[in-house]
């Protein structure tokens, strides 16, 4: 590359070009270690965990420009090759002399050291391209972070007005109690659609009016709460500061790990000293369910209210931990590849690379102190250590359905059979809810729940009593007799649903589903075929059969489901005729039903 060696000297080229290989181990390294500390401290504040993500960040560039500042720049690389050959011959001559095989000994010497310089010399005619490759990245990044910045600034100058009145004396006395000193201008915009703060000396908190009519004012205040939060701690500028580092190294999917960590840990650092103001997380949860409605993709250099995972969040506002999960293994598992893969020939040219010397990776400080976040209500501790049945069997005579269904995912969750009772008296409540809370991980396949869905309390429920495994099969074999059909439906659903699936003694519930198959309310029909498919006990086979000449389309086609599900021979005759059938759903459902069977 003519034009880089022309602007840079070559002793430049190579100090910069090893200093960006070598900061591939050094990256990983900084976000294995980020990875245990964070393991650490699951149980410590946000800001803890935030201010650990934020230091990893920092060392992640640092150690590149220590390992350029530590380099032996000014010396003429051939200045270091010659002594290199040199210290090669005289360890080559004092191996040939103390041996008793020196011809071997030094031709075996020789070699290795002519393949490590050939290496060597191969890695370094790319180190051009890889600086040319890396300005280029750093250009188009720069570019793209500039234009983000000039949009930020057009949004305060741009179809704003300010706000005066009630909500300016909201953020007055918000800004007293979170200590925010500086003044906050606040201005309604139609360019943004969530609460989005500008600025970092003179900030600015944008509203959308969407906001301003469709939230209730209490749940504005947590809004704009989480707003000033930003500007207490100043995210705008952090936020400016990871953003040049992301943009000086693009190239390290480590680098993008660790700052998506530093997002989310931020994000949950703004929602505690939100509860701690409104003093009501489970409103506060809804607050970000009903923004989540108005969200669209906000600018880099914006805070907005709607960063990180919303449901991973609203778990953590009402107490409930999420289930364990490998997803963050994943990238890590990548990253340690890619960067060990391209490391490799790096690491093998330490003992002969004299323009770098040798690095010490920092150690990371010690994490805060152990607990759950100050700022967090005692009766929302997210770590469990109160009873979450308090909070959730209280929210349960919620006048708004969403508040009902967020404290049966809390109760679900927290896997406590004392809230079997209280679940099971909601399993009737059929008020809509605007739509699904997302709150478990199973269900969301279910012919059963396609067949009947509209996102409700009650639906919650049966997913929650599923979840409680073993205990809850009794309790919901009991709500097959009551005389509310949405409650009948939703035990049958939950019975097919269960945690534990095949492991799981459900052989008490076969008679009353058997009963329930000619229940006069059509969906609990449709249940009763889908738990029946799904414990799969052959002698329920000749009822599922009984059930393909019903009146009803939608129990005919569970019941083919079902059948196809347990994989009954029995019932290929029957699915044949029910291949004629006037419905189309139960036709499909037949012909996938005869395939499972046949497969067998």
């Amino acid at each position: 590359m003519k034009t880089v060696e022309t602007l840079l000297t070559q002793s430049v080229i190579q100090t910069v070009g090893w200093a960006l290989l070598y900061s591939l181990w050094q990256g990983t390294f900084i976000a294995i270690l980020l990875n245990a500390a964070m393991s650490a401290s699951r149980k410590s504040r946000a800001s803890t965990r935030y201010i650990l993500a934020c230091i990893a960040l920092i060392l992640m560039l640092i150690l590149p420009l220590w390992t350029v500042w530590t380099s032996n720049i000014g010396a003429p690389v051939a200045t270091a090759r010659s002594s290199e050959q040199k210290g090669t011959s005289s360890d080559a001559a004092v191996n040939f002399r103390s041996t008793s095989d020196p011809s071997s000994n030094f031709q075996t010497e020789v070699s290795v050291q002519s393949w490590k310089h050939r290496t060597e010399q191969s890695i370094e005619t790319l180190l051009p391209w890889l600086i040319a490759s890396w300005l280029l990245g750093v250009f188009l990044c720069s570019f793209r972070s500039l234009g983000a910045w000039a949009y930020t600034q057009r949004l305060k100058r741009s179809q704003a007005r300010l706000i005066l009145g009630q909500w300016q004396e909201s953020i007055q006395r918000l800004s007293r109690v979170l200590r925010v000193t500086r003044p906050v201008l606040l201005l309604e915009s139609s360019l943004v659609c969530v609460p989005t703060v500008v600025g970092w000396l003179r900030p600015a908190l944008l509203l959308p009016t969407s906001a301003l009519t469709g939230l209730t004012p209490q749940q504005l205040e947590a809004i704009l709460a989480h707003e000033l939060a930003h500007i207490q701690r100043h995210d705008y500028l952090v936020n400016l500061l990871q953003t040049i580092i992301e943009t000086l190294l693009f190239y390290h999917p480590a680098v993008w790990w660790v700052s998506r960590r530093i997002r989310i840990e931020r994000e949950h650092a703004c929602d505690d000293f939100a509860v701690a103001v409104s003093g009501d997380a489970v409103l506060y949860a809804r607050a970000l369910t009903r923004m989540e409605r108005l969200r669209k993709a906000s600018p880099d250099f914006a805070m907005a209210a709607n960063g990180g995972s919303l449901m991973s969040r609203i778990h953590r506002l009402v107490g409930v931990d999420a289930q364990p999960s490998h997803r963050g293994a994943g990238p890590l598992t990548i990253i340690i590849i890619l960067s060990g893969l391209a490391t490799v020939g790096v690491c093998a040219q330490m003992s002969l690379h004299t323009s770098v010397l040798t690095h010490r990776t920092p150690k990371m400080p010690a994490h805060g102190n152990e607990g759950s976040s100050a700022h967090v209500p005692p009766q929302l501790d997210r770590q469990g250590n109160t009873a979450p049945n308090a909070l959730g069997i209280q929210q349960l005579s919620s006048s708004n359905p969403e508040d009902r269904a967020v404290a049966i995912c809390s109760l679900g969750r927290a896997g406590e059979p004392g809230a079997i009772p209280s679940l099971i008296q909601v399993l009737g409540d059929d008020e809509i809810i605007p739509a699904p809370l997302g709150c478990w991980d199973s269900g969301s396949w279910s012919p059963a729940l396609r067949s009947f869905h509209h996102p409700s309390p009650g639906e919650e429920a049966a997913m929650a009593l599923a979840a409680m495994g073993a205990s809850a099969i009794d309790p919901l074999i009991g709500a097959l007799r009551d005389t509310n059909p949405s409650v009948r439906r939703n035990a049958a659903w939950a019975i097919g649903e269960i945690r534990g699936g095949h492991s799981v003694d459900r052989s008490g519930a076969l008679d009353p589903m058997v009963l329930a198959l000619s229940d006069s309310d059509g969906s609990v029909r449709r249940a009763a075929a889908f738990s029946l498919g799904e414990i799969r006990e052959a002698r329920t086979a000749t009822n599922l059969i009984s059930a393909l000449s019903h009146e009803d389309a939608g129990a005919r086609a569970m019941a083919a489901w079902a059948m196809g599900e347990m994989k009954a021979s029995i019932a290929l005759g029957p699915l044949e005729v029910a291949l004629k059938d006037q419905d189309e759903q139960v036709r499909r459902k037949a012909r996938w039903a005869l395939a499972e069977i046949q497969d067998r």
